[in-house]
C-alpha cells in the first residue's frame, strides 16, 4: 500500500501528484458541463481526467515493465467487468423479480460496466504509452558519461 501512495509521501512528487489530481478534477468539471449524453468531447474530457487520475499515483514509475504490466492488467479486469456485467444483468433479470435483490445486482452490474468502459481503456492507454516512452529514454539515454 506504500508504494502506491508513494507519489503522495515523496515531497518531490507530491507537487506532480497534486497537479494531476487538480487536472483530473477540472476535466471532470469540464466534462459534466459540456455533458456526456452521446458528445464526443465530453467522453474525451472525462477519458483524460482518468487518465490523470491514474497517472497522480503512478508517477513515480520508472521502468517500462511496469506499465506493461498496467496495460496487461487492464485486457484483464476489462475481460472479468465484462463478463461479470453481463452476469450481475442476466441474474438481475432472470432470477429476481421486483426485489431489492434485482436493484443491488443492477447496480453492481453498472460498477463493472463503468469499469470496462472507461477505467480499463484510460489505464491501457498510459500503459502502452508509458512503456512506450519510457523504453525509449532508457534505450537512448547514456548513463555511463564520463566526460569531465
Amino acid at each position: 500500500m506504500k508504494k502506491l501512495f508513494h507519489s503522495f509521501i515523496n515531497p518531490t512528487l507530491r507537487k506532480r501528484s497534486l497537479l494531476f489530481i487538480i487536472v483530473s478534477i477540472v476535466l471532470i468539471m469540464i466534462s459534466a458541463l459540456i455533458t456526456l449524453s452521446n458528445n464526443i468531447p465530453g467522453l474525451i474530457c472525462l477519458l483524460l481526467a482518468i487518465i490523470s487520475g491514474i497517472l497522480a499515483f503512478i508517477n513515480h514509475w520508472k521502468y517500462p515493465k511496469n506499465y506493461l504490466y498496467l496495460a496487461i492488467y487492464a485486457v484483464v479486469v476489462f475481460i472479468i467487468s465484462v463478463i461479470l456485467h453481463n452476469l450481475c444483468e442476466a441474474v438481475a433479470q432472470n432470477y429476481t423479480s421486483n426485489s431489492i435483490l434485482s436493484y443491488i445486482m443492477n447496480s453492481i452490474g453498472v460498477v463493472f460496466f463503468f469499469v470496462a468502459i472507461l477505467f480499463c481503456p484510460a489505464a491501457f492507454i498510459v500503459g502502452i504509452i508509458g512503456s512506450f516512452f519510457l523504453f525509449l529514454k532508457n534505450k537512448f539515454s547514456n548513463p555511463k558519461n564520463d566526460y569531465k
